[in-house]
């Protein structure tokens, strides 16, 4: 994207300053993001009027915050505004637009596992390095996947993670934390409360 520098769009001059606050799993920000973002972009941005920073609010759950930290890293490398796209465009394609959902794992280590069902999904490992979370019981499915497989030359070792934001794509590190023993779906129940 053209005048982009980190997480801005558009000339830092510019005499209008929009500072977006978005969670990457929330339905009403992908909304704006495919229907007034680009209009913002074609009819202010580039005229040199407006320039959009944004800035991650990621209130949604651990996977907002994963993928809040994944689009830091994209923005330390100049690729912020693409990775954006993508994380909405996997929102989309997901039917967040019209089922909302949140913390279903779309953001999560698990779906390294299924990445290679994704459209187009090697794109990603070529477009940023990716920082793939550790799931219960998905490890081992996850390291034996497709896509780890085919970008298996690429994985940093886990003490290599703090170099992954400067790595040239394709680059990525499989991210083991404590664990909770409670399934995504309690704690989900859990954090709702009593109904």
């Amino acid at each position: 994207i053209e005048m982009a520098e980190g997480n801005k769009l558009g000339n830092d001059n510019a005499p209008i300053k929009l500072v977006e606050f978005e969670d990457f799993q929330c339905p009403y920000c992908l909304r704006y993001s495919i229907t007034q973002e680009p209009l913002l972009i074609s009819e202010y941005v580039k005229t040199g009027k407006l320039q959009i920073i944004y800035e991650s609010l990621p209130i949604l759950g651990q996977e907002s915050v994963n993928a809040a930290e994944a689009a830091q890293c994209a923005s330390d490398q100049e690729k912020f505004w693409p990775y954006h796209n993508l994380l909405f465009l996997t929102q989309a394609q997901a039917g967040q637009g019209s089922d909302e959902q949140s913390e279903v794992g779309r953001f999560s280590a698990d779906n390294l596992k299924q990445m290679a069902r994704w459209n187009r999904w090697t794109r990603i490992f070529h477009t940023v390095p990716v920082a793939v979370f550790d799931r219960p019981t998905y490890a081992y499915q996850a390291l034996a996947s497709q896509a780890a497989r085919r970008f298996g030359r690429h994985r940093l070792r886990l003490r290599q993670a703090r170099q992954l934001a400067e790595r040239p794509p394709p680059a990525w590190c499989f991210i083991m934390a404590a664990r909770h023993n409670a399934s995504a779906t309690e704690l989900r129940a859990h954090r709702a409360g009593p109904r």
